[in-house]
């Protein structure tokens, strides 16, 4: 993957708009109020932009250590970022952490390879795995993005849907729903052959904007799909083609760490719980890598919402096995706790930039820099200001 480029980088975040600035207030996951963001859902629903991302965060963690190892992106905005990474550098694939499972590559992409091949007389639009707690939503991630590289990662072929395990409450009104990108035109399930023994999926038909032309079970033939109860209680089912692949296979994790990956870390709080989860698990979390950092004070007593502080500290103290002082750095936390801790960008590094070409007006730098004089871990100077 070559050397990491911090200027090819901060471009890219720059090009993909991946930092933004809005007039009006709204609430973080953190409970905290903000006129500017860091959202890395266009990139990583794009197959394209997603690779070129993961060839980003490869160089950065190559650069930090050349050991190989496997990645595993934070729950769920960084799952498609830690699945795509493993893909690509053909490592296991943590599909079950608390079980040390993992997914093998190179069946994964075989398999992909036998869905496209039986399917692409459809000539869909995108492929989306189902249920998302099973290795259905990593096959068909898989075959989505070798769909994309074989089509030269048209925009067409491009989208990259998957399915959450539960809905997103918080954020941008776009990223609440059940998808972590949505499907759109024409789509291929894909569905595990053990949930289709027991369940009818007739809401996957009405999902918005997109027309099912195919569906792929996984781990089932022909005479096995005509006696489900599944199959013959879903009428919509009825007349399309129906496709039948092996199921992937569950794997004991055999190596040595992995790499965390997380999108964006503005308290820490969730990144370090599921890093704090994966060791009680019994796994190596070598180190965690940050796509970027808000560089902000983890939740501060008497200042940001009880329930968050409590969270924080609750997982801080479990993690690190020390009181919690108050607000600290991500970074602080995740050393006191013996994880390694790397952002590959810090806001303040961009905010700037962001906020000249945003052509917004002083009150509203003033607004944000006031933001950071509250929570940020170091003073912000916006252009003008």
């Amino acid at each position: 993957m070559g050397e990491f480029d911090q200027v090819k980088f901060k471009k890219f975040v720059l090009e993909q708009e991946v930092v933004g600035i809005k007039p009006e207030v709204f609430t973080l996951k953190s409970k905290r109020e903000s006129h500017w963001y860091i959202n890395w859902r266009d990139v990583t629903n794009n197959a394209a932009t997603l690779y070129e991302l993961a060839k980003h965060v490869i160089a950065f963690n190559w650069n930090v250590d050349d050991k190989s190892l496997t990645y595993y992106g934070v729950p769920e905005g960084a799952t498609k970022i830690g699945v795509v990474m493993s893909h690509i550098e053909s490592s296991p694939i943590l599909k079950d952490p608390q079980a040390r499972k993992t997914l093998n590559p190179d069946e994964l992409t075989q398999i992909a390879g036998n869905i496209i091949d039986k399917t692409k007389s459809l000539d869909p639009d995108c492929f989306i795995g189902y249920p998302a707690y099973t290795p259905a939503r990593e096959l068909g991630l898989i075959t989505q993005f070798e769909w994309a590289k074989s089509h030269n990662f048209s925009l067409e072929k491009s989208n990259l849907p998957m399915f959450r395990t539960v809905t997103k409450s918080h954020g941008d009104e776009k990223d609440q729903n059940k998808f972590v990108g949505m499907p759109k035109g024409k789509t291929v399930l894909v569905i595990d052959g053990d949930y289709a023994k027991e369940e009818i999926f007739e809401s996957l038909f009405t999902m918005p904007n997109t027309e099912i032309v195919g569906v792929v079970y996984t781990g089932l033939n022909t005479k096995d799909a005509l006696t489900l109860g599944a199959f013959n209680k879903t009428p919509q089912i009825k007349g399309l083609e129906l496709f039948f692949v092996n199921e992937p296979s569950l794997y004991d994790l055999t190596y040595d760490g992995i790499v965390q990956i997380e999108d964006v870390t503005t308290t820490g709080t969730s990144s370090l719980a599921s890093a704090h989860h994966l060791r009680d698990s019994g796994i190596n979390v070598v180190r965690q890598i940050a796509l970027s950092n808000r560089m902000e004070y983890s939740p501060i007593p008497g200042l940001d919402d009880d329930a968050v502080v409590e969270a924080f500290r609750k997982i801080y103290e479990s993690a690190s096995g020390l009181e919690y002082p108050g607000g600290m750095s991500v970074a602080q936390a995740f050393t006191d706790s013996k994880f390694p801790y790397h952002a590959m960008l810090n806001a303040p590094d961009i905010l700037p930039t962001v906020f000249k070409q945003s052509g917004h007006g002083p009150e509203l730098g003033k607004a944000i820099q006031e933001e950071f004089e509250t929570y940020g871990l170091q003073e912000l100077k916006l252009g003008g200001q």
